[in-house]
């Protein structure tokens, strides 16, 4: 996510692979990107209810948060929070092995 807008993040173009703003269209190939704007949009929404779940101390539907926004889209950020949130919920082990699991993929 872009620092200096909260509301604007990065994506790169599916079709010529560019990076960009979020916008409607691509700004080199001139593709529709709006499912992917929309999709992405969805995902931050569905993170940002995770973090407010995780500041209420209700870790099972900040879980549920998170894997909404990972059938959104995969990234190994979901994994990290998730690994975060076991870890404040105080279930050591399934932080430890959500830990080693990123450091083998890394």
């Amino acid at each position: 996510m872009n620092s200096s807008n909260p509301s604007k993040f990065l994506l790169i173009c599916p079709v010529c692979q560019a990076n960009q703003q979020q916008e409607q269209v691509c700004r080199r190939c001139k593709s529709d990107l709006g499912l992917v704007v929309a999709i992405e949009e969805k995902r931050i929404y569905h993170l940002s209810l995770a973090f407010a779940y995780l500041q209420k101390e209700e870790y099972q539907i900040a879980l549920e948060q998170l894997h909404a926004a990972e059938q959104l889209r995969q990234g190994s950020d979901i994994k990290k929070y998730r690994a975060v949130v076991h870890l404040i919920a105080n279930d050591f082990p399934k932080a430890w092995q959500l830990y080693n699991e990123l450091v083998t993929e890394e």
